[in-house]
């Protein structure tokens, strides 16, 4: 006689062996990572094309874990485009003590951070360039002030990636060819430079 069609209880137990065998699966991936890891990193700023795009390369090189900070997990819509082992966490640039916590919590090794000076639309008054430039000052004072005060309490050495031009490349295309050529900044494929 032919089979019949299967119970449900032998689906769903189907099903929860898929699952408990991707878990398993999953953790051992985390394992063999965590014992080869370079240690862990932090990506101020996960949401934008270079913290994204900074994530992989950190994953790929081997760090483990690697931290994603943004100012809301709101801001942080499509998720798929980042490595599932990122951990996302909200901090806020413009306080110490949230910078403080991030660092302290992830212990992170390798540390980027990019800012910018946003202005609003120009027919808008809410800032002059002056105040944008200063709230961009002051969110780098407050980052590495809070790096500061961490290392005195860890003595934890970090290497930190500071970034604060969104697109050197589009920059040095738009220079004199002279121009460009006298200043020693070669940017990369992704517009970032060494």
């Amino acid at each position: 006689p032919a089979p019949g069609p299967p119970s449900a209880s032998g689906i769903l137990a189907a099903d929860h062996w898929r699952i408990l065998r991707r878990h398993s699966q999953a953790n051992e991936q985390k394992d063999q990572m965590a014992d080869t890891a370079l240690g862990p990193a932090l990506v101020f700023g996960v949401s934008g094309d270079q913290g994204r795009e900074v994530t992989h390369g950190l994953v790929s090189a081997g760090y483990y874990p690697v931290h994603g900070a943004t100012s809301s997990l709101d801001h942080v819509e499509d998720t798929s485009s980042l490595p599932d082992s990122v951990q996302l966490l909200e901090v806020d640039l413009g306080s110490r003590s949230s910078i403080a916590k991030a660092l302290t919590d992830t212990k992170a090794v390798a540390i980027f951070l990019v800012t910018t000076t946003d202005l609003p639309p120009e027919d808008s008054a809410m800032c002059s360039l002056k105040e944008a430039e200063e709230f961009e000052y002051d969110t780098i004072k407050n980052f590495f002030d809070a790096v500061v005060e961490v290392y005195k309490s860890d003595g934890l050495t970090r290497h930190i990636i500071f970034s604060t031009l969104d697109d050197v490349e589009r920059i040095m295309s738009e220079l004199d060819p002279d121009q460009a050529d006298s200043l020693d900044i070669e940017p990369l494929d992704d517009g970032s430079i060494v």
